[in-house]
């Protein structure tokens, strides 16, 4: 176990996180259990997925959940609140990487979720602010290679025919006035638009977590793990700062922090600081509402994704290269770093108040009076996809991994933490359960050892050379 990697116990406070609800704190007992079947580390979006899908397949299962700090309050409880299948942006890599068989299943999986999590919501009754809407990916500058790259992807994507044909029909490539009209962009030379989501990450997640502790699910906040060891043959023994629990079976749904618990992810699974913000405007204004969801698209990391809530705050986050500027390390605070107690300087000059009149032309009289940011910890993998499935192939009988998601886990966590619960269930590794995620994020030892590619585009792309 590396105590550098676990959470930090001061974190900012995010927008969603900026209430008095108790459940943020909540502890199903004084002591923690000394015996249950599963323990799940972590009670983010993949922690919440594996424990409702293990009580939905068996109800008899005793589970225990750890949480680091508060509940919920990790990447899940800190990001942009947007639900936004992909479909043509990194398609051609996934064809590349995995086929176009596998390419296909992500896509059409990221799809799903929308429905997925739309019907979850209405059928438990959550009050989380969902909005189904679609998403609108702008593009500033023409000459930006990430035009040309982008639309080789969606032409490519098209020509699959394993993708969803729903899908296909509801991505929309605009050009000229038109994409002008829908990104409300003056500069915008061209657009693409398909279905998408916003809503409250937090309330999300909790509102399922809460009727899985009405189930029997025995969650606890700020019951850090220190250590999972080998108990007794395949059981474990789970060490927390408030004592151990032994189980049977145990799930690393631990993203940003894993490297923390397993040193075999140490290159693989590597935590990254990101920042976000909520956008409030001024009191008295009628504020103009924006029809979609949105992202600005470049070849640098200047990328930016916002959603429109309903009271007038915007949620934005993005634009990673402000994060590397303060240092002459330019990654020290950004990539191997799960410290998400402050705020650089520089995030403030991009992340202000004049930041949507620059962005949109119904912004331009509309005046903005607070604004708040906070960093969070996302897991960016080797490979871009995320690690789900058994870890067998690193020594491990009984336990399991749903993690890595590589800052886009809102349309990936859900049914991965089904495929995790169904391999618990079922006593079968994930590859011979009934189809329930993409098999490309399957866990392979092959996997686990590639070389990281994405701290390679990093240094690249910033002409850094690690200190030796």
């Amino acid at each position: 176990m590396s105590a550098k990697y676990l959470p930090k116990n001061n974190p900012t406070v995010s927008f969603w996180l900026n209430h008095d609800d108790p459940f943020l704190k909540h502890r199903s007992g004084p002591q923690i259990p000394d015996e249950v079947d599963v323990v799940i580390i972590g009670s983010g979006y993949s922690g919440t997925s594996t424990a409702y899908h293990l009580q939905e397949q068996n109800g008899q299962l005793k589970i225990a959940m750890f949480e680091a700090r508060d509940i919920c309050s990790g990447a899940t409880g800190r990001n942009g609140g947007h639900i936004k299948p992909y479909g043509h942006r990194m398609y051609e890599y996934y064809a590349q990487a995995v086929g176009e068989e596998q390419a296909a299943e992500i896509v059409n999986s990221e799809f799903e979720h929308l429905w997925t999590l739309k019907k979850i919501i209405e059928d438990n009754s959550i009050d989380c602010d969902f909005f189904l809407t679609r998403a609108c990916d702008v593009y500033p500058n023409s000459e930006d290679p990430r035009v040309k790259k982008d639309l080789a992807g969606f032409y490519a994507m098209l020509r699959n025919p394993l993708v969803k044909d729903e899908f296909k029909r509801e991505i929309q490539l605009l050009t000229g006035d038109a994409a002008k009209r829908a990104s409300k962009n003056e500069r915008t030379e061209m657009a693409f638009t398909y279905p998408a989501a916003s809503c409250w990450p937090w309330k999300l997640m909790t509102g399922i977590l809460k009727k899985c502790v009405d189930r029997g699910l025995s969650l606890h906040a700020n019951t850090p793990v220190v250590s999972v060891q080998q108990y007794q043959g395949k059981r474990w023994i789970v060490k927390t700062t408030r004592g151990s629990t032994i189980c049977s079976k145990v799930v690393y749904c631990t993203n940003g922090y894993t490297k923390a618990l397993l040193k075999e992810f140490s290159d693989t699974i590597l935590p990254v600081r990101g920042v976000v913000s909520s956008l409030t405007p001024s009191t008295g204004q009628v504020v103009p509402h924006l029809t979609n969801t949105y992202g600005f698209m470049t070849d640098k990391p200047q990328n930016y994704y916002l959603i429109n809530r309903l009271d007038g705050t915007v949620i934005v986050g993005g634009h990673g290269e402000s994060l590397f500027t303060e240092t002459s390390d330019p990654f020290e605070q950004v990539l191997d770093c799960v410290d998400d107690s402050f705020v650089n300087a520089k995030s403030f000059s991009v992340f202000n108040k004049n930041f949507m009149k620059d962005k949109f032309v119904t912004w331009k009289n509309t005046q903005i009076g607070d604004v708040k940011l906070w960093t969070g910890i996302m897991g960016f993998t080797n490979d871009y996809l995320p690690y789900v499935g058994g870890l067998e192939c690193l020594g491990y009988t009984n336990a399991y991994i749903v993690a890595g998601f590589h800052g886009h886990g809102m349309p990936r966590v859900w049914l991965s933490g089904k495929a995790i619960a169904s391999c618990i269930v079922q006593d079968k590794p994930i590859e011979e359960i009934e189809y329930t995620c993409p098999r490309a994020f399957f866990l392979t030892h092959q996997r686990v050892q590639h070389e990281n590619l994405y701290r390679q585009h990093l240094y690249a792309k910033y002409n850094f050379k690690p200190k030796l």
